[in-house]
């Protein structure tokens, strides 16, 4: 029984929000431009995912409005987050497309990432991870990292 939807929510929407302008259902000739000129796993699971949720929740205007709006968006941390919680609401009602999402995704398999773009500065963080998994910290050029702990027991 999946009982952390709040996660697999903000995975899906993380690893939707760079390809939700090409994904959406009006927009073919972006979406035909984005699979002739990108190959890759991530687009490719991308697809995956967003066929589950709309298979599932076509009709849902909130969720629509949501993912429309970090098309329009993407960046918007706000955006996201408002979409991952409606998401999160749905998968409550909905184990087994949450099961679904959670193999998409790479199965129960842990992950804890800090990304930043360039120039930012990463300190003092600290990831703790109890079993498989994985935990990275990734930053742009003329990044600086200082004070990373990470800890797997």
């Amino acid at each position: 029984m999946i009982t952390d939807v709040v996660a697999i929510a903000t995975g899906t929407v993380k690893l939707l929000q760079p390809f939700l302008p090409y994904l959406d259902p009006f927009k073919t000739a972006l979406q035909k431009k984005l699979t002739d000129t990108t190959a890759g796993a991530a687009w490719d699971q991308a697809k995956g995912l967003w066929a589950k949720i709309t298979g599932r929740f076509k009709d849902d205007k909130e969720l629509h409005e949501s993912a429309e709006a970090v098309a329009a968006l993407p960046n918007n941390a706000t955006l996201q987050k408002a979409l991952t919680e409606v998401l999160a609401q749905r998968l409550k009602d909905a184990p087994d497309l949450t099961e679904e999402l959670l193999q998409l995704l790479g199965g129960e398999k842990r992950l804890q990432e800090i990304v930043a773009g360039n120039e930012a500065t990463i300190e003092n963080i600290r990831q703790s991870m109890a079993g498989a998994g994985v935990q990275r910290v990734e930053a742009g050029d003329k990044a600086k990292i200082s004070g990373v702990t990470m800890e797997q027991k």
